[in-house]
């Protein structure tokens, strides 16, 4: 499995840049719990969506069963990425080449637009503070994650293969299925169109469902 996501702890979040997905500031870089009293305050809305820093995607991935895991962060994001360093050496490389600032100018995720050449100054000192003490590979903007099992072989299964399976077995009326819905449009013009995705809703036997 790949994952491109961003990292909670991003150091432009914590900055001040407005988060992805909310399209606002201070409220996706904390604990899931804070993050979702502070998003209910603002909004009147429940919180659904989450970002986790690199310790927590971990946890999950392991506690998912997934026993092989390779981080790389990517730069200025997964989006669109200019620059991807992989992460599992302790965040040495990251660290060296964060010396240096920040590889590429980092963006608004939300909607686009480049940050304030004053905020690159700003990333550019404290990622060279940060990777002078080692630590700078926690805080890159976004993530690619690449976990596999070690019980299970490598899938090359595309997903018309997976659609042709689906439908073999409902024909034989094992499984009946059904298109699972398609999420809205996002506001992020960065982000691609999510009608490649295949995705299934499958009703078992016994009436379990999955997706």
């Amino acid at each position: 499995m790949i994952i491109g996501i961003e990292n909670r702890l991003g150091l432009k979040y914590l900055l001040g840049c407005p988060d992805d997905h909310l399209g606002v500031p201070d409220i996706a870089l904390h604990h899931a719990d804070l993050a979702r009293v502070r998003w209910k305050n603002a909004s009147g809305q429940a919180l659904q969506s989450f970002t986790y820093s690199l310790a927590e995607l971990a946890a999950m991935l392991r506690t998912a069963g997934f026993t092989r895991l390779a981080f790389f962060g990517a730069f200025p994001d997964y989006k669109l990425p200019d620059v991807i360093v992989p992460l599992d050496d302790g965040g040495r490389l990251a660290n060296e080449l964060l010396r240096k600032g920040p590889p590429a100018p980092e963006h608004n995720g939300y909607n686009g637009d480049p940050l304030p050449a004053v905020f690159q100054e700003e990333l550019g000192s404290l990622y060279r503070s940060l990777a002078e003490d080692g630590i700078a590979h926690h805080f890159v903007p976004s993530f690619f994650v690449r976990a596999s099992q070690d019980h299970r072989p490598d899938s090359s299964m595309s997903p018309s293969v997976v659609d042709e399976l689906f439908r073999a077995l409902a024909d034989r009326g094992l499984i009946s299925t059904e298109p699972a819905p398609q999420p809205l449009p996002p506001s992020n013009r960065d982000r691609r169109s999510e009608l490649a995705r295949h995705s299934w809703r499958v009703r078992l036997p016994d009436g379990r469902e999955a997706s």
